[in-house]
């Protein structure tokens, strides 16, 4: 019997076993479960040196500095390609690898309304511009983009822009 002025409240709690694997996900809009289902996945770090400020900031990330990055992508299928894979790790490294090493490597990432940018390039440094702040929410999309764009089956980017500070991008139907 409920107090006086409390309501009763029904909770549905999904009990599974201990070696179920797979990924559960919640439509918020009907509030019901919807999927449940096994999963291969790999992951892969890579890592960039980059600097970059975050513009019409007030932190101490408004002043230009740098990291060195660790990022680590997710890949995931329900079930493995004819090797056995998910996808093939020399693969990630000779795509995402490349990419990090080409584009992002070594540069100064910025905003593109940032007064330095001009400057910098002016004085013949390597500037990527975004079109929002260069934060590693905002890297992690642009890489997990790229990949995507590619064709393998990305489930998440993380930017490791510190050893304890981390970013994670992923698409709810990735």
């Amino acid at each position: 019997m409920a107090s006086k002025g409390l309501k009763r409240i029904g909770v549905r709690i999904l009990l599974l076993p201990a070696s179920s694997a797979g990924i559960f996900s919640l439509d918020p809009g009907r509030r019901r479960f919807i999927t449940w289902f096994d999963m291969y996945r790999v992951f892969k770090n890579l890592t960039f040196c980059y600097a970059h400020r975050l513009w019409n900031y007030s932190g101490r990330c408004a002043r230009l500095h740098g990291h060195n990055a660790l990022v680590q992508v997710d890949f995931a299928r329900t079930a493995l390609t004819p090797t056995g894979m998910v996808v093939d790790f020399d693969e990630i490294k000779a795509l995402v690898q490349s990419y990090l090493d080409e584009e992002l490597d070594h540069r100064t990432i910025l905003f593109r309304d940032d007064p330095l940018t001009e400057k910098l390039k002016e004085w013949g440094e390597p500037v990527v511009t975004m079109d929002q702040n260069p934060t590693a929410e905002n890297l992690a999309r642009m890489i997990f983009d790229f990949v995507k764009a590619k064709g393998l089956p990305i489930a998440s980017v993380q930017v490791w822009e510190t050893p304890s500070s981390c970013a994670e991008y992923s698409e709810r139907n990735a």
